[in-house]
């Protein structure tokens, strides 16, 4: 996983993600400003194919024939593309993009997850099913440390300035 390759579809999915948690940009022009923003190789070219594929969709129902042109294997030049495809045609709704991500093959755990960290950011933590939520393993884990780990990425980010009490 230290190939250029997956560093620049990690960096694609890290930019969407920041695009999407700031509003910089609407969801429908998400793919293309991720293409112009990582380097040149197969991922962005793929990236490309989504975008064209997810403005010219006709309906739901093409969302297999659509993934399965851009591809939906363990290559990180079409599990990142099909996840930015699957979450920008769903991105009013976390389920639908979760399953439309799943749902077109492959390498669907990675897929799933990269949608559903796409939608989150978009959508915020209420817009997971509560089903899905409910008998999560580690859920209690998961909701003592999160705010935490949040807290620790905005300052690493530099966009939370934490200051010390004088003792």
């Amino acid at each position: 996983h230290g190939n250029l390759e997956s560093l620049n579809g990690a960096l694609a999915i890290a930019y969407a993600i920041r695009l999407l948690v700031t509003d910089a940009v609407p969801p429908e022009v998400l793919i293309d400003e991720v293409a112009a923003f990582i380097e040149e190789d197969r991922v962005a070219r793929r990236l490309r194919v989504a975008a064209a594929l997810a403005r010219h969709r006709d309906d739901r129902a093409r969302d297999r024939r659509n993934l399965a042109e851009i591809g939906t294997t363990c290559d990180v030049a079409e599990c990142v593309p099909a996840a930015l495809y699957a979450f920008v045609t769903h991105a009013d709704d976390f389920a639908e993009a979760v399953l439309a991500g799943i749902n077109g093959g492959g390498d669907t755990d990675t897929i799933g997850a990269l949608v559903g960290a796409l939608a989150g950011a978009h959508l915020g933590a209420s817009a997971i099913p509560t089903q899905w939520v409910e008998g999560l393993e580690g859920r209690m884990y998961i909701l003592v440390a999160g705010p935490g780990l949040y807290r620790l990425a905005l300052t690493r980010a530099g966009l939370v300035l934490q200051l010390r009490q004088p003792e």
